[in-house]
């Protein structure tokens, strides 16, 4: 029960980081997702496929939102978790230099 409430937590707020119509709504989505993996564990980033839809979202290149999206929840997890996140960087910063030159995103 109490997993399938925070799966729903978790998918609403993948879904607004990547669809959310406004900057506002991405970042917070970005800042509750943060606060999901903080409060429940780092395993939740794996538990709850968090890394690979960050990923798909910054790889997709028809949406510049999702993007935008991703790579702000990038930025939240670096601030609110700290040294926790830092063995996922590695795979992270590949995303990341392509997003530099990303013109959809300056």
């Amino acid at each position: 029960s109490d997993r399938a409430y925070v799966e729903g937590i978790v998918k609403k707020l993948k879904e607004q980081l990547a669809h959310g119509t406004t900057y506002g709504d991405r970042r917070g989505a970005a800042y509750g997702l943060a606060g999901v993996v903080k409060g429940l564990g780092i395993t939740t980033l794996k538990n709850f496929a968090i890394m690979d839809s960050l990923k798909a979202y910054v790889e997709d290149k028809s949406d510049a939102n999702a993007r935008e999206g991703g790579i702000l929840a990038f930025e939240c997890f670096c601030d609110r978790l700290g040294k926790l996140f830092e063995p996922y960087v590695i795979h992270v910063l590949p995303l990341l230099l392509t997003c530099f030159g990303d013109s959809a995103l300056q």
